[in-house]
């Protein structure tokens, strides 16, 4: 039973790890990444980029 049980937990892992990096993979080659990005950007430097829109406009 010892010896079953590394190789129990190993395949269990394995294809979940191998699920994550595949989902990980197309997160990024995704848009979606991107236009989290940008929200992030948004979030982190709201005035920054309001205020130089605001004073060109003006």
């Amino acid at each position: 039973m010892d010896i079953l049980e590394p190789t129990r937990a190993y395949h269990f892992t394995f294809p979940f790890f191998i699920l994550i990096f595949i989902f990980f993979v197309f997160f990024l080659s995704s848009s979606t990444f991107l236009a989290i990005l940008m929200v992030v950007k948004l979030l982190f430097y709201p005035s920054e980029g309001s205020s130089k829109s605001v004073e060109k406009r003006s």
